[in-house]
Formats: structure tokens, sequence, C-alpha cells
């Protein structure tokens, strides 16, 4: 029983070392800052979905964070948290972090993005049964030839069915970009 234990642990974490020692490679492999596009983003927006339940206003999100691209990658670090103002005690705010690793296709003038990382939150509630959690980012927007920009964000976060319960948190925001550095 107890060598049960131990396998079915194995299977369930092994994933998730896994796609860290991943993300952690790619981290590394991108260290000097320098030869790569830089952006510090901002986002702010509204719970919808499963996370809103039954208005968008119930729940409100805000972040920032840091983003490097080179070529078609893209993998940044975020830092924010959601604002829960619903009445049920079940449904909790929380904070997050998160790193994700993904793609940028640009043209010209117009930009859409995927990444895809994993995050952990402070506060667990109905919706998310676990501090640690994946998450999905996609983005589409444009920006100025100083690489400003402006566009809309769609973040989803839950736990992959590794923890109970799994209904996710589904979030749209505006994002705001600007380029740090020359």
């Amino acid at each position: 029983k107890y060598a049960d234990s131990i396998i079915l642990s194995m299977k369930n974490i092994l994933p998730i070392l896994l796609i860290i020692a991943f993300m952690l490679a790619y981290s590394i492999a991108m260290a000097d800052e320098n030869q790569y596009d830089r952006q510090l983003f901002l986002k702010y927006g509204v719970g919808f979905g499963s996370s809103a339940k039954e208005r968008a206003v119930e729940v409100k999100t805000a972040s920032i964070g840091k983003q490097r691209q080179f070529f078609i990658f893209i993998d940044q670090w975020e830092v924010g948290g959601w604002f829960e103002q619903s009445n049920d005690p079940s449904r909790k705010s929380s904070g997050f972090i998160d790193y994700s690793v993904g793609l940028n296709v640009d043209a010209g003038y117009l930009y859409v993005q995927s990444l895809w990382g994993v995050a952990a939150i402070t506060t667990k509630d109905s919706y998310l049964g676990g501090n640690f959690q994946f998450n999905q980012d996609f983005s589409l927007g444009v920006k100025d030839a100083r690489g400003v920009a402006i566009g809309l964000n769609y973040k989803h976060m839950s736990s992959a069915g590794i923890f109970t319960p799994n209904v996710g948190r589904d979030f749209i925001s505006i994002r705001l970009g600007v380029p740090l550095g020359p």
C-alpha cells in the first residue's frame, strides 16, 4: 500500500517537475537580458465565465509583469491578484505569481501572444483547490513604432485536475505594455 501511494504521488508530481525544469532551463538560456526585447506590462480586468458566476464586476484582477522576446519566443514573470466581491464565502480573493513561456506573432502594428506556465496562489477557495496552478494567457493587441502596446488579454488558471476543486478562474483584461531599454 505504501509503495502504491508513493508511485501515485510520483505520477502526479513528475509532470510538474518536468515542466518546472523546462521553464528554468529556458529562463537560464535567456539570461543575457541585453540581447532581447523587453517589456514591462500592466493588466487590469474582470472575471468572466465560471469566475464571475453571475456578474463580471464581482471579480476584479490586476497584475504587473516583465516579458522578454527572442525571435518569436517569449517568457514572462507576472505578479498580481484577483479581488472577490461576491457574497459567497467560499469564493476568496488571492494573490498570484506565475512564470510562462510561449510564442509571439508580430505583424507590424498587430501582435498575438500565447503563453503557458505555472503559478502559485496565496489562497485556495471553492474554485481552485491547491496553491500550485497552471496558467494560460492569450493576448491580442496593437503597438506603435516605439513598441508601446495596448490589447486584450485572456487568462485561465487551474490545476489541471491535480487538486479539487478545479473549477478554474478566467479573466479578461486590458493589457498595457511599455518597452524597457533602448
